[in-house]
């Protein structure tokens, strides 16, 4: 077999991949927040060399007056370099000391600014280390420093920008031998003129505060062709985490796949006591339909199968393999136009394992891909028709896993010849109006309003039924995948979809539906002006500018309140309409809400049958159940997960992460069995399958997510440790829900 690295062939290339001068992505914030707070120094790659000292105390430049201002604290110098003892200060106060440059230093060179510090006290110290250009724009971050330890932290200052130019969420940690935490602020400084290095201590403390700062150095820089370059094997492994049963070998796959085949023809499905819908015929039997519905027994809102017996989905999202194809070149909307130095290793053309070079399309634009799955099946199962002998091994995987399910986005074919039931959901894809209401994760929000919109969601209902007909494993329907019903974080976070409409143009159906409302409310436009405290010249002049964030009277945000309500009704009224009319025994799962406001609830109140939520969190939204329980719908958690780095990936290692695989599992229980004991929640479904690779998925371009989500990593291997978790809790899952 032929293999192409790319080691040398690219080393002139690497240079392409400088840093740039973008501000701070808002999409990898949460990341970012968590990444800092782990603080691992695993997976780092670039040696932390200095390439100047900010200061080691040592000068007598640096222990002049003018090169330290302390405020609520004093400092000395000792043989280990600058003592600094701070006063006690309470909650939300802290102590401060500012490094002045004296030595006029240029940061611009630097890839990260590192400090040597030790905590000689018997508490924690919470620390903010900033630094500050004469215009007072700055960079920061968090340190935890744990008491009597001495850390070296590198606060590096590109990471923020990765995202823009590797094209994926989670990246490898850069300078070996530090711990790694990230610099980022609103407003990057002037790095060739930076006149302070500033170090916060976070109150409250009650007694002195000490903290000893040995030295303050600037590291060499990198590229991120550099620090990206042959950290992933040919099974698409990283080579610089810890992996737990690394396959090493071809004949390794083969080996496994032997193995597992036999263990799971022993075992067979870990379920007994259900009928073929995988509902558990040891509970009292209810009606039997054909069909799955609802209904709540015993104060518990359950899925009855088509034979009447009882289901909890435990379902697991995402059962293709094909999805999972990672960008190799042409990644729209970043930097990075050419990733094929990151790989160590790609296929020639003339390798059987090209085949798995692919492509991925979105809204115009084409990724090239490749899928080290795919090619992981292919040389496990030995043929480029693996399609029959996987897709035979994941579902009597999951059966004998104890799984009752497939949750969404799996592939059609599969889930309709199995034994297992499943959700799936309407295409909203297609050419009609949308509003912006400020916080858009998957793009605008769709104009229910928009007669365009009914006729796009219909001709897809026509597609899916013509793949699905009417399936009785088929349990419903969702539609839209986390919209954007709500506005930016801050006082109109609950008014995103009102001020999308007002924002809008006069012709946007939206936009004519709510004046429409209003002049029915008002009659006139004094009336309306007056209770706004406004002064529109008719109704046909109501608008507000895109981000709206001014003041708002009570009445205002009370017509914003109700226009919410009734624009999700209007959404979910016509999704209804549509699944119902092909097939009425078609549930309507509502939409896979991401970000909620009350509003959502309250317009699919008497519309849905259930809603999903995805949910990546200890628990659910306690408000969300709350308005959950007061509209008396169920809901399904549609995804969730916890990821962690301790898999190999790079940190975090997932949406909703955990330091260690052992505490992942535990964290993951804890979840299901809070959901499996709810009386408002029929089913939790596991995002996903699959690991997403380790360079990223396309089909969450521009910035792919490349977490540890699955229930078997990059070489189809399962994590034992988690399915075992998963096992005991399927094995009294029904008794403990009824």
């Amino acid at each position: 077999m032929i293999r192409l690295t790319h080691k040398n062939y690219f080393s002139l290339l690497l240079n392409l991949f400088q840093l740039p001068s973008k501000p701070r992505p808002i999409l990898i914030v949460s990341s970012l927040l968590l990444l800092g707070s782990t603080a691992k120094t695993f997976g780092s790659l670039i040696p932390p060399i200095p390439i100047a000292t900010f200061s080691d105390f040592t000068t007598s430049i640096e222990k002049a007056p003018t090169a330290i201002t302390c405020f609520s604290s004093s400092y000395s110098f000792t043989s280990q370099g600058l003592s600094l003892q701070f006063a006690p200060q309470p909650a939300g106060k802290d102590g401060l000391c500012v490094l002045n440059n004296v030595n006029k230093v240029d940061f611009n060179k630097c890839g990260a600014v590192e400090l040597s510090l030790t905590n000689p006290n018997n508490f924690a110290l919470n620390l903010f280390v900033m630094n500050m250009d004469p215009l007072h724009h700055e960079f920061g971050d968090a340190i935890y420093l744990p008491a009597n330890t001495t850390q070296t932290f590198a606060l590096d200052r590109n990471i923020p920008y990765a995202a823009y130019i590797i094209g994926m969420h989670d990246f490898p940690l850069p300078y070996a031998g530090d711990t790694n935490l990230i610099l980022g602020g609103s407003s990057p400084p002037s790095w060739s003129n930076i006149t302070s290095v500033q170090i916060y201590v976070k109150g409250p403390f009650s007694t002195t505060a000490g903290l000893i700062v040995h030295s303050v150095k600037l590291l060499q820089g990198y590229s991120y062709g550099e620090l990206m370059a042959l950290t992933q094997d040919q099974y698409g492994q990283s080579t610089i985490n810890p992996v737990e049963n690394l396959v090493t070998s071809d004949q390794d796959l083969q080996n496994r796949l032997s193995t597992e085949q036999q263990q799971l023809k022993t075992l067979g499905p870990l379920l007994t006591n259900v009928d073929a819908y995988q509902g558990c015929n040891a509970l009292p039997q209810q009606t039997a339909t054909g069909r799955f519905y609802l209904q709540q027994v015993s104060g518990k809102w359950w899925f009855v199968d088509p034979n009447g017996y009882l289901y909890w989905l435990s379902g697991v999202d995402t059962v293709d393999p094909t999805l999972e194809g990672t960008p190799i070149m042409s990644l729209p909307l970043v930097t990075c136009q050419d990733r094929t130095p990151f790989f160590n290793f790609l296929p020639l053309l003339s390798d059987p394992l090209a085949n798995n070079y692919g492509k991925y399309s979105l809204n115009g634009n084409s990724i090239d891909t490749y899928n080290f799955y795919t090619s992981n099946l292919q040389r496990k199962f030995q043929t480029t028709n693996w399609q029959v002998g996987w897709k035979s091994m994941a579902v009597n995987r999951l059966l004998g896993w104890g799984f009752t399910g497939f949750g969404s986005y799996s592939e059609y074919s599969s889930l309709s010849q199995s034994t297992l039931p499943y959700i799936s959901y309407l295409s909203i894809t297609g050419n009609y109006d949308r509003i912006n209401t400020g916080f858009a994760t998957f793009g605008p929000t769709p104009d229910p309003f928009d007669p365009q919109f009914k006729a796009v969601l219909t001709q897809n209902m026509t597609t899916f039924q013509q793949l699905v007909k009417s399936d009785p494993h088929c349990i419903g329907l969702s539609s839209g995948i986390e919209l954007a019903w709500t506005g930016p974080q801050g006082p109109m976070w609950n008014y995103g979809l009102a001020v999308g409409s007002l924002s809008a143009p006069f012709t946007s159906p939206a936009h004519q539906a709510f004046i429409q409302s209003l002049t029915t409310e008002y009659g006139t436009i004094a009336s309306l002006n007056a209770a706004w405290n406004t002064t529109y010249a008719s109704f046909q002049s109501v608008s507000l500018p895109t981000g709206f964030a001014g003041a708002m009277t009570t009445a205002m945000q009370v017509d914003f309140y109700h226009w919410g309500v009734a624009y999700c009704h209007q959404y979910f009224t016509i999704c209804r309409n549509v699944i119902k009319s092909v097939d009425p025994k078609y549930l309507y799962l509502g939409t896979e809400i991401g970000h909620y406001t009350s509003e959502v609830m309250q317009g699919a109140k008497g519309v849905v049958d259930a809603m999903c939520v995805n949910r990546y969190a200890a628990n659910l939204d306690p408000t969300l159940l709350s308005d959950a329980t007061a509209a008396n719908i169920p809901l399904i958690v549609s995804e969730f997960s916890v990821g962690s780095p301790e898999s190999g990936m790079f940190l975090p290692g997932g949406i909703y992460s955990a330091p260690t695989e052992a505490q992942r599992d535990a964290q993951a229980m804890a979840f299901y069995n809070n959901a499996i004991v709810n009386p408002m929640v029929v089913g939790v479904d596991w995002y996903q399958y699959i690991d997403q690779p380790l360079f990223g998925s396309a089909m969450n371009f521009p910035y792919t997510s490349n977490y540890n989500a699955g229930l078997v990593d990059i070489t189809d291997t399962p994590y034992a440790p988690l399915i075992s978790a998963f096992e005991q809790f399927h094995k009294t899952m029904y008794q403990t829900r009824y």
